[in-house]
């Protein structure tokens, strides 16, 4: 197979009928190849053959990716389906001999001929799309500074020609990516987009496009107007090529998306509601229900452990020092599961590694039990199981040594049953208290607060 033109899409299994619709929307006003990278296994959950695009499974990229079974494990779901995308497009293009490729994030409905794009591909090696065209002036979310953190162009869409210039940003994006595509606003990093600040400066033949029609969506609707007339969509007077859903259910409109407070469904004009409304039905026709909870392939152990957010970054800041780990999927003997199973003394009740992370990274929980080593070892070991082990999403398997001295100790069993019900209590009237002043913002803020002060 050869194409001049193709698209592509990144998903696992859960986001296959988000891929579906893309493809689909595509299809219907344009002719070209269509890819879809599945960061996953298919599993028999779904025939690939009887999908309207080609389907190519991740370890299809292993002997591009460099340790590829570590890199798939130090990064959660969102971060490896981000990661991935430079070493998906170099493959693309060298794969198929393809002329000129766009990749679209999968929560995306093309509205429109994408010749535009291809004839500005003509003369530019790269396209992007800002996130702001025009000045936020409320206080809603985002504004102009969470823009600032995440990344002044928004890479759901980035549009490319085989050119030297393209190959030598990819290469750069993919060292860039290998090892910082991780979700940490607070380090100047939100996976593979915030990189992308730093290409119109390296790179002379960048187009910025900033025409209406292109990536529409919430970030930007303050300076777009939405019409529909007859099946002809419109963006401020100009033809509509790609809505954008980042954030978006299907299962739950009102909210227009889950990072964002500036609009309601409810709220918004009769035409971009009918978008919404179509963009919901496709994904409910295409499977959405069905594939939402299907399983991941790299979520967890050999063993069925779930892997747990935590380890992955713990994982990616040893560097080269887990290599001695061998495959990080394992669970044998020397493997990195074992490691972190393992005491950090010979002292009880048992501190696991694992443990002792979770300790470093809370600062609330080393308010409470400061000398975890010493008198309050007993306090911290309750926590642990309790309510650290429900926030950090953490099976018994990550505790054997410490049930089995819970069980043989009183006083650590009360303190773990005292904890449990304390948490329960808790949660119960979280629940009355936000059925009860939901509609008060101020004294929500007020019970977020309080929820702190007992987390621990």
């Amino acid at each position: 197979m050869s194409s001049d033109f193709a698209i592509c899409t990144i998903v696992s299994k859960n986001y296959l009928p988000f891929a579906r619709v893309v493809a689909e929307s595509f299809f219907q006003h344009n002719r070209g190849e269509a890819f879809v990278l599945l960061v996953d296994s298919a599993d028999g959950y779904f025939d690939p053959s009887k999908e309207r695009f080609t389907l190519i499974e991740i370890e299809t990229l292993r002997d591009a990716v460099p340790d590829f079974d570590r890199f798939c494990f130090q990064y959660t779901i969102l971060e490896l389906n981000t990661a991935i995308k430079p070493y998906l497009i170099e493959y693309l293009f060298n794969k198929y001999n393809l002329r000129k490729l766009i990749y679209f994030d999968p929560d995306i409905l093309i509205t429109n001929s994408l010749d535009r794009v291809l004839q500005l591909l003509d003369t530019h090696s790269i396209i992007l799309t800002p996130h702001l065209t025009a000045p936020i002036t409320d206080t809603y979310k985002p504004g102009e500074i969470d823009i600032l953190l995440s990344g002044s162009y928004n890479l759901g869409f980035i549009a490319l020609s085989n050119s030297p210039s393209t190959f030598s940003m990819i290469s750069w994006w993919q060292k860039r990516l290998y090892s910082n595509c991780i979700h940490a606003v607070e380090k100047g990093l939100f996976v593979d987009q915030k990189w992308m600040d730093l290409v119109p400066g390296m790179y002379e033949d960048v187009l910025i496009l900033r025409e209406p029609g292109y990536n529409v969506a919430y970030w930007n609707f303050h300076c777009r107007a939405v019409e529909i007339r007859g099946k002809q969509i419109s963006v401020n007077g100009e033809p509509a090529y790609f809505f954008h859903f980042s954030g978006f259910d299907p299962e739950n409109m009102e909210p227009v998306s889950k990072h964002q407070n500036r609009y309601k469904m409810s709220s918004m004009l009769k035409d971009i509601q009918s978008v919404f409304r179509e963009y919901r039905d496709r994904l409910l026709a295409n499977g959405y229900k069905e594939c939402k909870s299907w399983s991941y392939a790299f979520g967890c152990f050999s063993t069925g452990e779930k892997i747990p957010e935590l380890a992955r970054r713990l994982y990616l800041s040893m560097g080269d020092e887990v290599k001695k780990f061998g495959n990080p999927f394992s669970t044998g003997e020397g493997s990195y599961f074992e490691w972190l199973n393992a005491r950090m003394d010979s002292a009880e009740p048992p501190i696991t590694r694992l443990m002792y992370e979770i300790y470093n990274v809370r600062n609330d929980v080393q308010k409470v039990y400061p000398d975890i080593f010493g008198s309050h070892r007993e306090g911290f070991v309750a926590w642990a199981l309790t309510s650290g082990k429900k926030e950090y999403g953490l099976s018994d398997s990550f505790f054997r040594d410490v049930i089995v001295t819970t069980a043989e100790n009183a006083e650590l069993s009360r303190k773990v049953l005292y904890l449990s019900t304390a948490n329960t209590v808790k949660e119960i009237l979280k629940k009355v208290l936000k059925r009860l002043f939901w509609r008060s913002p101020r004294i929500i803020e007020k019970l977020k607060t309080w929820n702190k002060k007992l987390n621990v």
